[in-house]
């Protein structure tokens, strides 16, 4: 991969969250079509949303890598993982629009299969039932071991049973 296409990894910091917040609206907008009101109405709910998700996965998740993903240096998505016994948590992985579909979250999440897999360990998400990157974690392997009517759960890795990976 030539320099303006290398993909690479930061820590996020206090001074990318606005960065974040744009993400997380580009990752909403199927839903903005559907919804009611202005420009102005849509921003306020999603912000309230981004506030949660936000504290959601710190209070769940206190140990998780939270990094930025850069694409020649410039900011294109992120990419949340938590390590804990063995197990990796996929918990958010999300690209810009313009990134998406370059194989980028096809090699992010390679590489994550590549440090458990080996290892003996399991990757672990959860993906909405109307994501579209549903696809992509089945190519890669993952099998759905539950389902609360919102969300599949899936998990990748250490060839036990699915019943013993939920």
């Amino acid at each position: 991969m030539n320099e303006p296409h290398r993909v690479a990894q930061r820590p996020a910091a206090e001074s990318d969250r606005e960065f974040l917040r744009t993400l997380f609206m580009s990752t909403r907008e199927r839903e903005l079509a559907f919804l009611p009101g202005g420009a102005l109405a849509h921003a306020q709910l999603f912000n309230g949303q981004f506030i949660a998700q936000l504290e959601s996965y710190r209070q769940n998740f206190p140990q998780a890598n939270h990094a930025i993903i850069e694409v020649g240096g410039v900011a294109a998505g992120r990419l949340y993982v938590d390590r804990a016994d063995g197990i990796l948590r996929l918990i958010d992985i999300s690209l810009l629009p313009e990134y998406r579909g370059r194989g980028i979250g096809t090699a992010l999440v390679q590489a994550l299969l590549d440090e458990a897999v080996p290892a003996g360990g399991t990757v672990r998400l959860s993906v909405a039932m109307s994501n579209p990157a549903q696809r992509l974690y089945e190519r890669l392997g993952f099998r759905t071991v539950g389902t609360d009517g919102v969300y599949l759960f899936q998990v990748a890795g250490n060839g036990q049973p699915a019943s013993a990976c939920l």
